[in-house]
């Protein structure tokens, strides 16, 4: 029997609001939207991720780097 296992990406990014304070690059943000970029450790993706951009659309931003 042959059963296909189902490849997942090493990273994702999501934007998200924060609520809880997160650093990035040296400053303390929260109550605003923000790129968390989550890493895939073998079994399940990270918990809480790296802060890589702020902004509503700090996505694409994080995309092209």
């Amino acid at each position: 029997m042959k059963f296909k296992i189902k490849e997942k990406p090493s990273q994702i990014f999501e934007n998200e609001f924060l609520i809880f304070p997160r650093k990035f690059n040296g400053y303390r943000y929260w109550l605003c939207w923000a790129t968390v970029r989550y890493s895939w450790i073998g079994f399940r993706y990270q918990r809480f991720g790296e802060m890589v951009g702020v902004g509503k659309n700090a996505n694409k931003e994080a995309l092209s780097k």
